[in-house]
């Protein structure tokens, strides 16, 4: 579904009158290093790596958020350029880390997910606001908050509804960009079931960014660990967590006992 040719991404470095920074030549700055993935349908593959280390430019890559310098992104064998039809852009869809700040705050619930059916004809005008409900309904939030303003919504439900807008274009990728991480830890477990439950009903190709190793061990297949953009280490997540084979791999784990703990554990 997904495959990354040796992508790699830089942005001008501001403090280059200072020095050469260390990931790149005088005046750029390398976010991503030649980095070469492949995703196949119904796959759940996890991205980690420390804050700074590429990952999230590399989502942003991918959905064409961010260009590329070298390199090729392919959905389906075929490049996702700025002339790709509607229908083929919205089959890939990223759920951003703020939920705070991914809702327009002028904007109810029911028009933020109305606008996106309206704008792509996905349902005729009479069945947008049910359709509304429904999308309500697949993240566990009730057709009542389609009234509301996301102010109103706590960091779980907004996280919800933003769940609910990418759903809402019927996409068969989804790409979760720390999605978790700005909730608190009674909320984050709601959230990965829900996230769960999605991509089975659904059948989704989930990309899942963090930095939480216990969170992507639980939701994902496959892990890749990132560092100074580039990738260090790939593998089944059984095998990274229980035998990493890269230095900076083992750091990450060490530096949470109840991950080092629980790969050494028998059980």
């Amino acid at each position: 579904m997904v495959e990354l040719d040796d992508v790699r991404v830089t942005f001008p470095d501001r403090g280059a009158n200072r020095g050469v920074s260390g990931r790149g030549r005088r005046g750029r700055v390398v976010a991503v290093d030649g980095v070469s993935l492949s995703v196949a349908r119904g796959e759940c593959v996890g991205i980690v790596g420390e804050s700074g280390c590429g990952k999230s430019t590399l989502v942003r890559t991918i959905v064409g958020l961010q260009k590329a310098d070298s390199g090729r992104v392919l959905i389906e064998g075929q490049p996702l350029g700025a002339h790709d039809d509607r229908a083929r852009k919205r089959r890939i869809q990223l759920v951003f880390q703020d939920p705070y700040s991914a809702l327009n705050p002028a904007m109810k619930v029911g028009s933020v997910l109305g606008e996106l059916l309206a704008v792509h004809r996905l349902v005729p005008r009479s069945r947008i606001r049910p359709r509304c409900g429904e999308l309500l309904d697949a993240v566990g939030l009730s057709a009542d908050y389609l009234d509301a303003y996301p102010q109103a919504l706590s960091g779980g439900q907004r996280q919800r509804v933003s769940i609910a807008r990418a759903l809402a274009l019927e996409p068969e990728i989804l790409l979760a960009d720390e999605v978790v991480s700005a909730l608190d830890v009674s909320i984050q477990a709601d959230i990965l079931n829900l996230l769960i439950r999605l991509r089975r009903e659904l059948e989704l190709t989930v990309l899942f960014i963090s930095h939480d190793l216990a969170v992507v061990r639980q939701l994902c297949e496959r892990v890749l660990v990132m560092h100074q953009g580039k990738v260090v280490e790939r593998g089944s997540v059984e095998r990274v967590f229980s035998d990493p084979h890269d230095a900076y791999t083992r750091t990450l784990l060490a530096s949470i006992p109840r991950l080092a703990f629980a790969a050494e554990s028998p059980e």
